[in-house]
């Protein structure tokens, strides 16, 4: 499944979109208004990684080289402004994630919001990719990380900080992010109901969220004494 949505093309304002492609939710809005093209080059030689038995210890190699190239940075001094960057990859019990500047993967699952644990990654607030680069540095700032996954329905979450900064932030706690998503309602329903939300607070910026369930069969790793449990 491929999908791109371009911000400059398509801004959304006042406007809510939640579309489904295959098993994954994206939903889109483009703010109320009352208040890269280069990985596509590279697409062929990402779905080989992709394919191969190694892409869980390939993947931030290759994503840091391809940062890092003159050619990539030439074309991030010609762009204007900056944006944060959020790669996830799932294959089967296991997920691997990629994230630059303000936005939030998070792995929803009953057993981790037991314990209070949502989130993959964490926001950075000044880590970009653009006309200012993290990559022009001497030593690059970014997060990536590697997790399995639980047994049963995994819900995974991308999103950005548009989602996060609605009025009154009610969606900075993540256990509420986990209430209107994991529930016995349909998932594009509950989306919706996210950006209804934001639209009533007055979001003033756009916010995209992708959002997709894998119910995995393998077993999770417990610890040693529950082994007989």
């Amino acid at each position: 499944m491929e999908y791109a949505w371009l911000g400059s093309n398509q801004p959304g304002l006042d406007e809510i979109r939640v579309t489904c492609h295959s098993n994954i939710i994206v939903g889109r809005y483009g703010g109320n208004v009352s208040s890269g093209a280069t990985l596509t080059t590279h697409k062929v030689s990402l779905i080989n990684l992709l394919d191969s038995e190694n892409v869980f210890t390939g993947l931030e190699a290759y994503f840091v080289d391809l940062f890092t190239s003159e050619d990539f940075k030439k074309a991030c001094r010609e762009t204007t402004g900056e944006a944060s960057c959020l790669i996830v990859f799932q294959k089967n019990q296991y997920i691997w994630w990629f994230s630059v500047g303000d936005c939030m993967a998070l792995l929803l699952h009953p057993e981790l919001a037991r314990l209070g644990q949502y989130g993959l990654n964490q926001r950075q607030f000044y880590e970009w990719i653009g006309q200012v680069n993290t990559f022009e540095l001497p030593v690059p700032g970014y997060t990536v990380g590697r997790r399995q996954l639980r047994p049963g329905s995994n819900y995974i979450v991308l999103m950005t900080d548009g989602v996060l900064d609605s009025v009154g932030q009610f969606y900075q706690n993540p256990a509420n992010l986990y209430s209107s998503l994991v529930n016995d309602r349909e998932l594009k329903e509950n989306m919706n109901f996210i950006f209804e939300h934001l639209h009533e607070h007055k979001t003033k910026d756009s916010a995209t969220m992708i959002c997709w369930t894998y119910h995995n069969t393998a077993k999770g790793s417990i610890p040693s004494d529950q082994f007989n449990l």
